[in-house]
């Protein structure tokens, strides 16, 4: 039997490390802001990244690759990584050419059987 998956943690349950870095309260409903300039919105990339760099880097675990198909297949229960039937993955349309095809074959055989058979 296995152990349960601990849970995943979330950002949002964290508290922001100061007043700062919680942001600007929501603005009230009310009319559209005008669009911003190409200066402004520079500017604001600019404090985004630098927000983003004073963050901690933290290195990825040398597993990850093969531990994330595994948590995926346990979670979901095979609905995304499962072994699919050759019906499953065959589109609809090429298995209605196929036949049409073949009906065509069958249709041409049998029309040129008299012509080829022999009368007695």
């Amino acid at each position: 039997m296995s152990t349960p998956d601990p849970p995943l943690p979330s950002l949002a349950a964290r508290p922001p490390a100061n007043a700062a870095a919680a942001g600007p309260e929501p603005a009230p409903p009310g009319p559209k802001p005008e669009p911003q300039t190409e200066t402004e919105t520079e500017s604001d990339d600019e404090g985004a990244r630098a927000l983003l760099g004073k963050l901690n880097k933290v290195a990825a675990p040398p597993d990850l690759a093969s531990r994330v198909p595994d948590l995926i297949q346990r979670r979901s229960a095979g609905r995304f990584f499962a072994k699919r039937r050759l019906a499953d993955r065959l589109p609809l349309e090429w298995v209605s050419l196929v036949m049409l095809a073949l009906l065509a074959l069958i249709y041409a055989v049998l029309r040129m059987a008299p012509a080829l058979l022999p009368t007695p």
